[in-house]
């Protein structure tokens, strides 16, 4: 088979907007490949769709067309048993002594810190309600210093895997190794007159690997734990498809939440979890419309935001605030020159805070090219970015989920769009914010909201409502909602 990279893919695209879905098509071409589904396969599981999502964004320096120039080591040359070997080794190094459970637990999976922000207050529910065994496995120094922090016992999702499984591992990866010699004889995988083989194989063998290491370590994670219902921050990468897809072959429930500003695109692919905690109503009405079964979506409200303190008077303001967001370089780019151009002549303070994703490199070029005085925020302290946010005057975005903390402070929020395309978030749509979609736009955005007391009224009245639809009432019950929802699910199991 012959597939051509450019037919699928759009220069530059933007990973939310289009880059997912095309990488998606192309993705699911590539599965076409007899000998592609040979090889992604494992005890009879068919890989694709665990390592879908992390292939996906290894495509992406591809898709800006930028290439090694170097010659590439290969994963898959003579050496691979040492390579597979060393990788195994290096992982079980991390290894810290498991605790076992007896059994008919609430059992989490944390990894990013983002997901320990919307499980943690499920967690401490839980435990200060009683009743329920809870169990917390976690996956990343991030996740694992924010439990700490917050006093909660856990194993390392590392500790469990058993040496007695690396023989087999290892026969993977010489299995491996042969079959990709195959695929890349019998089929042709290029861009112009570029070969991608070359390009992707060590993504594909690192995703390889990774994914056959988790799920042994799943595996006996389900076996020492025994379970009663497993509940993991997302089930779009590779580790939280592995969990759910061995809660399900075992008749384990399994639970998903949303742990993030949930953006209508090609990345929420329908769940084969048997419920999805959603924040609120316009997060359950775009699953929908992606092909969710709409009775497993459970509305609980943001965790994460839930009770999140407001200040009775919250400071006035000393500065304008602009806080950054991982789009296409294109769209950073016009937003980056509208912004800092726009507010080149004004005396007000003015902040950049970066996201955490994102190198400086790009904003300093163009603080420098304009000469702009705009200040980036070097860190953030203990209180973190809401710190800022209580003490701005008006935040300036593009779809950043800062714009929920800025509403829930009351605070004016502009959005800026030049792309042509619909907003990744609806802020403006729900009149929540202020949308800019033209370059001579922005200036008369920032001063409404600057001094316009009518408009900064109006998207604070605006802002209660579009809240209240898309994180919930924020009345302090999420956690109790998701708590409650462990409770039947470990009653009645998969019913």
């Amino acid at each position: 088979m012959e597939i051509e990279f450019s037919k699928y893919i759009v220069k530059d695209p933007d990973e939310f907007r289009d880059g997912y879905e095309s990488s998606l098509n192309l993705f699911r071409k590539l599965q076409e490949i007899k000998e592609f589904k040979e090889l992604f396969k494992y005890s009879g599981i068919d890989l694709g769709p665990m390592i879908q999502h992390d292939i996906l964004l290894g495509f992406s320096e591809i898709m800006k067309n930028k290439f090694s120039k170097k010659k590439k080591k290969s994963f898959l040359d003579n050496k691979k048993i040492k390579v597979g070997i060393k990788r195994i080794l290096k992982y079980l190094k991390k290894r810290e002594n498991v605790n076992e459970n007896k059994g008919n637990s609430a059992l989490f999976f944390i990894y990013s810190s983002s997901q320990a922000d919307t499980l943690i207050p499920v967690v401490k529910q839980l435990k200060r309600d009683g009743g329920v065994k809870v169990r917390v496995i976690a996956g990343s120094p991030f996740a694992k210093e924010m439990l700490k922090k917050n006093k909660i016992s856990y194993n390392s999702v590392e500790g469990y895997l058993s040496t007695k499984k690396i023989p087999r591992i290892l026969r993977e990866v010489k299995r491996f190794n042969q079959g990709w010699k195959k695929l890349v004889k019998n089929n042709s995988f290029r861009y112009g007159n570029k070969n991608l083989w070359p390009e992707v194989k060590e993504k594909f063998f690192q995703n390889f690997l990774t994914t056959i290491e988790h799920i042994e370590t799943i595996k006996e994670v389900i076996k020492k734990e025994k379970p009663g219902v497993i509940i993991t921050g997302t089930d779009m990468d590779t580790f939280g498809k592995v969990e759910v897809y061995l809660a399900n072959k075992i008749g384990v429930p399994s639970i998903v939440s949303q742990h993030g500003a949930a953006i209508d695109c090609a990345y929420y692919q329908p769940t084969l979890a048997d419920k999805f905690v959603v924040w609120g109503k316009l997060t359950k009405e775009m699953l929908i419309r992606r092909g969710y079964d709409k009775k497993k979506i459970f509305i609980a409200g943001s965790t994460k935001y839930d009770g999140l303190p407001v200040p009775k008077r919250v400071p006035r303001g000393e500065y304008i605030l602009i806080t950054t967001q991982m789009v296409s370089e294109e769209e950073q780019k016009k937003f980056l020159e509208v912004v800092i151009k726009g507010t080149n002549n004004l005396k007000e303070k003015i902040l950049i805070n970066l996201h955490p994703g994102q190198k400086p490199d790009l904003v300093k070029s163009f603080l420098e090219k304009y000469k702009s005085k705009i200040e980036i925020i070097p860190g953030q302290p203990p209180e973190g970015i809401n710190y800022f946010i209580q003490r701005c005057k008006v935040l300036v975005t593009i779809c950043s989920t800062t714009a929920i903390d800025a509403l829930i402070l009351k605070k004016p929020v502009i959005t800026v769009n030049l792309t042509g395309k619909p907003d990744l978030l609806p802020f403006a749509k729900n009149k929540a914010a202020y949308g800019v979609y033209a370059d001579n736009d922005f200036n008369k955005a920032l001063n409404a909201c600057l001094y316009k007391k009518e408009v900064i009224r109006r998207l604070a009245k605006n802002g209660e409502k579009f809240l209240k639809e898309y994180i919930g009432n924020n009345d302090g019950r999420a956690s109790i909602n998701f708590s409650e929802l462990i409770k039947r699910v470990l009653k009645n199991g998969k019913k």
